[in-house]
């Protein structure tokens, strides 16, 4: 097995640290926080309001019952041993 190493560019901007000065100086964080709704947001369907009969559960509260050829093939499809 061999290692190889990648060699990157010596950029200076990223190896220097930046010292605040009166030039650039720490910003001071807000002292109230604001959480902005985004009008996109409220486009999407939330999880559980969904009314697609297409992906509607028939049986809730019955266990799935699969017989040997059904789980046969889920094994083979899982790649299961």
């Amino acid at each position: 097995m061999s290692w190889s190493r990648k060699k990157y560019q010596c950029i200076p901007s990223s190896i220097r640290t930046v010292r605040p000065s009166a030039d650039m100086p720490i910003p001071d964080p807000p002292k109230k926080y604001e959480i902005v709704k985004d009008d996109v947001e409220e486009e999407f369907i939330r999880p559980g309001i969904s009314c697609d009969p297409d992906f509607e559960a028939k049986y809730m509260n019955e266990p799935l019952r699969l017989n040997q050829a059904e789980l046969s093939d889920l094994v083979r499809h899982l790649d299961l041993p």
